[in-house]
């Protein structure tokens, strides 16, 4: 049984990635980039094999993802955690042409405008404005992290021997 805040993160809505070298997802539920499969690579060098799978959702046996948050500050209310679900504000899809904005507006005044954009290959950018609508300073700190739960099942081999 998942908890309240599993279940969140596994019924959140998500914006679709497509690149000519990645597919997935990133989960509302903590904007959280949890779901990128790597187009061109397969777990053995049969090309019947799955793809490789680079990160997986927290719910999964072998979750792995980035998560980038905001820890909160003086005069700052509740700001966006793991658990934030937040609002798509532009864009449908994650492409190297198209931009994705998503916000989030907590009780004080704070509005979180998180912009991801991605190159036709691997590289994700991710730009956070805060802006501040309070009659007070306010503080915020961000930060960021990778989750792996396990290890990997499969190895891939990198390199030559």
């Amino acid at each position: 049984m998942f908890s309240q805040a599993g279940a969140q993160q596994e019924t959140a809505p998500r914006v679709k990635i497509d690149t000519p070298s990645l597919s997935g997802s990133i989960n509302l539920a903590g904007a959280r980039i949890d779901d990128i499969k790597l187009k061109d690579y397969h777990v053995t060098v049969d090309p019947k094999s799955p793809i490789v799978t680079l990160f997986s959702p927290a719910n999964t046996e072998n979750g792995y993802f980035a998560e980038l948050g905001f820890v909160q500050g003086e005069n700052s209310g509740k700001v966006p955690g793991p658990q934030t679900v937040w609002t798509l504000k532009s864009g449908d899809t994650l492409t190297p042409s198209t931009p994705v904005e998503i916000s989030y507006t907590n009780d004080s005044g704070l509005t979180f405008l998180r912009t991801f954009s991605i190159d036709d290959n691997y590289m994700i950018t991710v730009d956070d404005k805060v802006t501040n609508s309070s009659d007070k300073q306010v503080t915020v700190n961000p930060y960021g992290r990778i989750t792996r739960f396990n290890l990997p099942d499969e190895t891939v081999g990198l390199g030559s021997a």
